[in-house]
Formats: structure tokens, C-alpha cells, sequence
């Protein structure tokens, strides 16, 4: 853990020394016949033209971002918060609504007293009512109705995300 630390220690002083040392070395852009630049602690023989570029090296790039900046992102934040909550809510309902809509269907294959008649004949048997088949398509349409909110919520939900 000590050499560690000594190291790291070490490591900066080493690093501010050469950082300290190229704040003060000066640097020349020399520009060839050929057009080669060239850029070194002196000046290039035969070069066409010399320059002496001004170097801030305090200056990084990196601007503060101001308060309202700031403000305006947790704004935003906030409210893509909100919206895939209510979203992730809309789809987790109509999951249940779909899962529901199945049972019922297959809950309902069976006829209900009623949906059967029976046939006089030779091989006497039953056949299903009317009734019994519309019920059947409605309960259909009411899981197709249920599949169409999840896609619809699960779209809502891609879309905000």
C-alpha cells in the first residue's frame, strides 16, 4: 500500500515538473518549400516561414455549464421520468388486460347449457348453436382487442424511451 502510494506521489511530481517544464519551452511552426509543417523547439534551416504560434495550455476546452442549463436538464430528466413511469404502467395493464382475455377465451371453449343440440337420427350426436360460435368470436375479438393495446402501449413505451 506504501509503494503505492509513493508511486502515485511520484508519478504526479513527475507530471506537474513536465507539465510545468512545457509551459515554458517555446514552440516553432516552420513551414517547408515542399509545404511540410514542421513544429519543433526550433526553428527549422530552409524553411519558407516561421511562426512562433501562442499556446495557452491553461485553456482546455471545458466550459461551465450554467445554473439554468442544469435546471433546464433535470426539467427534462424529470419529465421523460414521468412519462416512462406512466408508459411502463400503461403497458404492465394491458399485459394483465391480455392475460386475462386468454383465460376468458380459454375459459369459454367449452358450450354452455344450452349451446348444444342434439340430432335425431342415425348416429345420433349434437351440434353447436349459433350462439355458442358467436360467443366464441367474441371472446376472439376481445384478445385481439387486448393484443392491439399491448403493441399500441408497448410502442408508446419505445418511443419515449
Amino acid at each position: 500500500m506504501r509503494i503505492a502510494v509513493m508511486s502515485c506521489l511520484l508519478l504526479g511530481g513527475a507530471l506537474a515538473a513536465a507539465t510545468d517544464a512545457s509551459a515554458r519551452a517555446t514552440i516553432y511552426k516552420s513551414v517547408m518549400p515542399d509545404g511540410r509543417v514542421i513544429y519543433g523547439e526550433q526553428p527549422q534551416t530552409g524553411a519558407r516561414t516561421v511562426e512562433k504560434p501562442v499556446v495557452n495550455i491553461n485553456d482546455t476546452g471545458v466550459q461551465p455549464v450554467s445554473r439554468e442549463a442544469v435546471e433546464g436538464a433535470n426539467r427534462r430528466a424529470s419529465k421523460r421520468s414521468q412519462a416512462l413511469d406512466e408508459v411502463s404502467k400503461e403497458v404492465q395493464a394491458a399485459e394483465v388486460d391480455l392475460r386475462a382475455a386468454e383465460n376468458e377465451r380459454e375459459a369459454g371453449r367449452e358450450p354452455l347449457p344450452g349451446e348444444r343440440l342434439g340430432i335425431v337420427g342415425p348416429g345420433i350426436g349434437t351440434r353447436l348453436t349459433e350462439e355458442y360460435f358467436q360467443r366464441q368470436q367474441m371472446l376472439e375479438d376481445r384478445v385481439e382487442k387486448a393484443r392491439k393495446r399491448l403493441e399500441k402501449a408497448q410502442q408508446g413505451y419505445a418511443n419515449v424511451r
